[in-house]
């Protein structure tokens, strides 16, 4: 698809979310057990490990600082979702490090950011990621019918959803070598 048709994706990668939420209604989410949240955080865990490598990899092959970047936003989404108790302050560090990273060099990330069909994909995945937040911090909780009960389903799978997302921003677009990229020097 030609750059400037990507902003037909985004009406669907937006409204995935919400579209997902309707879904676990539909199917009944309410009635899910114990096995069912352990079944989503593996397929999260496994999901995020092949983001995080794909990322690096193609972030190795291609030069590309902004796909370094994006791994290691991975990396934290990673660490998050296995649960030691050192991950769970250490995750923001690491998030905090890398916005920083990213506004320091935004100018040398905006180009590649724009090129290929890299763009929706990822916006996708971060209204994703800020509506799992929201149902976790319980935001939709006067909103949604039986919250109490769906509020697991509709965040493991808003994760994966997010983490889904994620891990197609990664895959598309050329992997082609960048010839003469390097990383900004940091200051």
């Amino acid at each position: 698809m030609h750059t400037r048709h990507h902003w037909l994706l985004w009406p669907g990668l937006l409204a995935a979310g919400p579209l997902v939420i309707v879904l676990l209604y539909l199917v009944g989410a309410e009635h899910w057990r114990g096995e069912e949240k352990r079944i989503n955080e593996a397929f999260a865990v496994g999901i995020l490990a092949l983001t995080v490598t794909l990322l690096v990899l193609r972030s190795a092959w291609q030069r590309s600082l902004l796909h370094l970047l994006l791994g290691g936003f991975a990396a934290a989404a990673l660490l998050r979702e296995i649960h030691y108790d050192w991950t769970d302050r250490g995750v923001y560090v690491l998030l905090l490090l890398l916005i920083g990273l990213a506004w320091g060099w935004r100018e040398r990330l905006a180009p590649a950011a724009r090129s290929g069909s890299f763009l929706p994909w990822f916006k996708g995945a971060l209204a994703a990621y800020l509506l799992s937040v929201l149902v976790s911090r319980r935001v939709f909780r006067d909103l949604l019918p039986n919250e109490p009960l769906m509020h697991v389903p509709i965040e493991e799978v808003m994760e994966n959803l997010a983490h889904s997302l994620l891990l197609v921003s990664a895959l598309v677009g050329s992997w082609h070598r960048q010839a003469g990229v390097t990383a900004p020097p940091l200051r």
